[in-house]
């Protein structure tokens, strides 16, 4: 990684940082977040990023580099740099801060161009062909039960108000700062406009 040539920083520590799932991640002289994606990914979401910070959610904004981009290039490798926000990831205990903040999310003005929820459940569907699988035919009748019991809710749903949905927010997504409150909402890149429930 260039910081210098993309980002014009100059950078005296780049320590290795654990979190992240599918990208490699370093904390630079403790002010900065550089991500990098698995070689031949392409970072995604990051423009909404600004979108999402710019309607006062807890959001991390990326820089941009010197050519005004929102990432850069490492070999084969995409990169990004974000503000390094300190804190540690959600667990049960913070169960308060972290319902306020997701109604927070749920509340924000829809002013965004994402794509709309699939409700359709497809993964369900692919599921109950599965069901004589050794991995779950113990269970088969607890996930048939289960299936049914989601259809019939869905029958009967009547139309609802759209928000604004992260998909993939737990805990490790969640930073609780030293107050105990949310400090940043990780990792929007699967963000639709769906259903609130």
């Amino acid at each position: 990684m260039d910081l210098e040539r993309d980002y014009g920083l100059t950078v005296a520590e780049l320590a290795p940082h654990s979190g992240g799932f599918a990208t490699e991640g370093w904390v630079a002289d403790g002010r900065w977040f550089v991500k990098r994606w698995k070689p031949d990914e392409q970072p995604l979401g990051l423009e909404q990023l600004g979108e999402l910070h710019a309607l006062g959610l807890p959001v991390v904004e990326p820089l941009r580099t010197v050519r005004g981009e929102l990432s850069g290039m490492s070999g084969s490798q995409a990169y990004a740099v974000f503000p390094y926000i300190e804190g540690r990831t959600a667990t049960w205990g913070d169960w308060s801060a972290v319902a306020r903040a997701l109604r927070q999310v749920h509340e924000a003005p829809l002013q965004m161009t994402l794509p709309p929820a699939d409700v359709r459940e497809p993964h369900i569907r692919n599921l109950e062909r599965y069901l004589q699988h050794p991995w779950i035919v113990d269970r088969a009748e607890v996930v048939r039960t289960a299936i049914a019991r989601l259809d019939d809710v869905r029958a009967r749903l009547k139309p609802v108000r759209e928000v604004l949905c992260h998909t993939d927010f737990h805990g490790l997504n969640v930073l609780i700062d030293g107050r105990g409150e949310v400090a940043a909402i990780l990792d929007w890149e699967s963000a639709v406009i769906g259903p609130r429930e």
